[in-house]
């Protein structure tokens, strides 16, 4: 069974700019996407409608990227999470470890960010 809807991805970063950009990035490559610069707004629309992918920044202000993403997790364990950083610290990894997140460094190029995502997307439709 294929679903023609097109993957709804969340991006989370509390610098407004990254958010919007890769937004806008994604939604002209063919996803369904909404950025957030507030974690906690976008806890509140996962609470409502979980994406099929959370990206989020590991370190922002009110909710670390890897807090966000457990509780994504708990309340939608299909979700796929990649977890943005600069700086990659130990106490990062070690928040992530044992789970199923994907650490990527910082910056990311959007054609490597849009191929990780049809590969975590199968049934993408551009």
């Amino acid at each position: 069974m294929s679903s023609n809807r097109r993957s709804l991805i969340f991006i989370v970063d509390d610098h407004d700019v990254i958010a919007s950009t890769l937004t806008e990035i994604l939604n002209v490559s063919g996803f369904e996407c909404v950025g957030f610069s507030d974690p906690l707004k976008a806890l509140q629309a996962i609470e409502s409608n979980a994406p099929d992918v959370l990206i989020a920044d590991a370190l922002m202000p009110k909710m670390s990227g890897i807090q966000l993403a457990l509780r994504t997790k708990t309340l939608s364990p299909s979700t796929k999470v990649l977890i943005l950083t600069a700086l990659m610290n130990a106490g990062e990894l070690d928040q992530a470890r044992g789970h199923d997140f994907d650490v990527l460094q910082k910056p990311i190029s959007p054609p490597e960010l849009i191929r990780m995502l049809n590969s975590l997307c199968p049934n993408h439709s551009d």
